[in-house]
């Protein structure tokens, strides 16, 4: 039995993906399974990832015949991890490493045993943290957090880091189902956990965790124009999640 199950999403990553760092991590956890979701790469992705597997046996590779996006890699990546390792906590890494694997493991190992049942990074520029973010990205992303906050009536910072723990107790209930915005899906997650626990327990039970590192990667599938998305897939999130209630 894993302790802890990694997707990690990748899509066309074959001059990103820390293939080093990422077989070195997986020999120090054997414990963990880490899951490679192909998202339907048209470059050598697939062929590199298959080379990893063989390498370390605590390392899997799932391919998906088309692209469906970030959101869904991880949810397929999800659902396949349920039905072959039985597992207490899952999480989910950008193949960037921009939230290193370091992180994950300092946050796991603080929380694995705890009562919150969904765990975020947080990208929180302080004194004793090492933030580096693009300026504008920065800024935008605080803007987007306000009107995240205003949504689901919760006091999130930072809901778009791509580091986050899920436990097996709410990740059927999370990831059951497709998710309706491609990239603010963990506004989605956040919005499903809010009407399934309710706003009292989510404020208990729900944490942000400030991540001591991150770092920017360039080579970003997100593009600026992606941002004017930002306000139609609030609105149908505001649809699809506030107009079924919650305590």
């Amino acid at each position: 039995m894993a302790s802890l199950v990694v997707v990690i999403p990748c899509y066309n990553e074959a001059e990103r993906l820390p293939q080093a760092e990422l077989l070195d991590w997986a020999r120090r956890k054997p414990d963990w399974l880490w899951l490679l979701v192909n998202d339907g790469s048209q470059d050598s992705t697939a062929a590199i990832l298959e080379a990893m597997a063989n390498l370390c046996p605590n390392l899997r590779v799932l391919h998906l015949p088309q692209n469906v996006g970030k959101a869904e890699a991880i949810r397929h990546g999800i659902q396949w991890a349920r039905q072959e390792a039985a597992c207490r906590w899952y999480a989910y890494l950008d193949a960037d490493f921009a939230a290193s694997p370091a992180e994950l493991e300092r946050i796991f190992l603080e929380y694995q045993d705890s009562l919150y049942l969904f765990i975020m990074g947080c990208r929180l520029n302080r004194l004793g943290g090492r933030i580096k973010r693009d300026p504008a990205r920065h800024y935008l992303g605080r803007v987007a957090a306000t009107a995240v906050s205003l949504l689901l009536r919760l006091p999130t910072y930072d809901t778009q880091c791509g580091l986050k723990l899920i436990h097996s107790d709410l990740v059927t209930a999370l990831t059951n189902e497709s998710f309706t915005s491609r990239w603010l899906f963990d506004v989605e997650l956040l919005a499903r956990c809010r009407n399934l626990l309710g706003r009292q327990a989510t404020l208990e039970r729900v944490l942000e965790e400030p991540l001591r590192l991150w770092e920017e990667r360039a080579g970003s599938k997100l593009r600026p124009r992606d941002f004017l998305r930002f306000p139609l897939d609030l609105w149908r999130l505001h649809r699809r999640y506030n107009s079924q209630g919650f305590r």
